[in-house]
């Protein structure tokens, strides 16, 4: 069931693009792997108390990336000035552009504690 709030903002017809990649074909690291040094990518995340894995696609914002990935992160207004979709970003902070000019204004020193706007977070 999905409990995600919706807005007039979130009601607009193809707010979120598709992204391209099946991911039901993707590689799970094996205990091989991590002894080779081998990472998986994935960008985990707080929001709400709850711990997101998030599978980073270029020239997405991670907000999409997670949507598409049926990932129920929390947003409303998707330009930046709300807040709603604010998250910790745990590991995987590389995968991420630098924060932009909004984070800095709404997020101001939270930005240095690894706190991104979802809807602003590009993935590199």
């Amino acid at each position: 069931m999905d409990n995600r709030r919706l807005t007039v903002g979130s009601l607009k017809e193809n707010t979120v693009k598709p992204l391209t990649n099946n991911f039901k074909n993707e590689k799970k690291s094996t205990k091989k792997d991590i002894k080779r040094g081998v990472k998986s990518e994935k960008i985990d995340v707080v929001q709400n108390n709850r711990i997101y894995k998030i599978i980073p696609e270029a020239n997405h914002t991670l907000l999409d990336t997670a949507l598409n990935q049926k990932q129920k992160l929390s947003f409303k207004c998707k330009k930046g000035t709300c807040g709603q979709c604010m998250i910790n970003v745990l590991r995987g902070m590389e995968y991420l552009e630098e924060p932009t000019n909004k984070e800095h204004k709404k997020l101001e020193a939270k930005v240095n504690k690894g706190y991104r706007l979802a809807c602003q977070a590009m993935v590199k």
